[in-house]
């Protein structure tokens, strides 16, 4: 059985060994990592706090965003704890739209929202809606014309179906 780990803890072992053999130095001998109590601190440490608070923020894009896809940046201040104390900064959250998706896009930023002294950091959910658009209305997935489009002389000949097609 193959194992990466145990292949290198042999090959440093052989390497010991030929260094030793070769230029006379003592093996050194090492501690085995034993990794149960960083395991158990990290328990302890993840059952102290509470779980963070969700924090419902509206955003919105233009409708093209919506419809090509693309990304939309927010900027939000929050406040933060460091080895310094408590400060706030202002943080960008880049939200990518995907193309064609369905409103409200949503979009988690979990734990990145602001801290607190005895639980974690906020989740930010975005909710993103498409703004008012001058020529279009969105109702689900399809694009209404708000007005009437002029087609011309040939009027009656463009008011016909002639290609139909289903995406």
């Amino acid at each position: 059985q193959d194992n990466p780990t145990r292949r290198q803890y042999d090959r440093d072992r052989d390497k010991d060994r030929a260094a030793a053999e070769l230029n006379g130095w003592r093996i050194k001998e090492r501690q085995q990592f034993d990794a149960t109590e960083v395991l158990k601190k990290l328990a302890e440490k993840k059952d102290e706090k509470k779980p963070s608070k969700v924090v419902e923020l509206k955003a919105a894009c233009r409708l093209e965003k919506f419809f090509y896809g693309g990304h939309k940046g927010i900027k939000r201040a929050r406040k933060i704890k460091n080895k310094m104390g408590w400060l706030e900064e202002e943080r960008i959250y880049r939200i990518d739209v995907p193309a064609g998706h369905a409103e409200p896009f949503v979009a988690d930023f979990r734990r990145q929202g602001d801290h607190h002294e005895d639980q974690h950091a906020d989740t930010i959910r975005f909710k993103v809606s498409s703004k008012h658009h001058e020529q279009v209305d969105r109702k689900d997935s399809d694009l209404k014309l708000k007005s009437q489009v002029p087609l011309g002389e040939n009027a009656e000949l463009a008011s016909q179906t002639y290609i139909t097609a289903q995406v």
